[in-house]
């Protein structure tokens, strides 16, 4: 599997994120919003990078794409 839809899942252990990191090695997109775990930002981003290495895009984002946040 390449892409993993899980949106809306309550999901709120990050162990949920480092089990898919070791399990799914050719997965290449995770969708992840609107979970508890779920965190926009650099940060999450990083961490979910290390969870899981194999990810290319979160969200169908490329990594490599700067996050950018509105702050009024």
């Amino acid at each position: 599997m390449e892409e993993l839809w899980l949106n809306n899942n309550s999901i709120e252990e990050w162990s949920n994120l480092e089990y898919i990191g070791s399990t799914m090695k050719n997965l290449r997109n995770l969708y992840i919003a609107v979970n508890p775990v779920y965190k926009r930002g650099q940060e999450f981003k990083e961490k979910i990078k290390v969870a899981i290495p194999c990810l290319k895009e979160l969200e169908g984002n490329p990594f490599e794409r700067p996050v950018y946040m509105y702050q009024p």
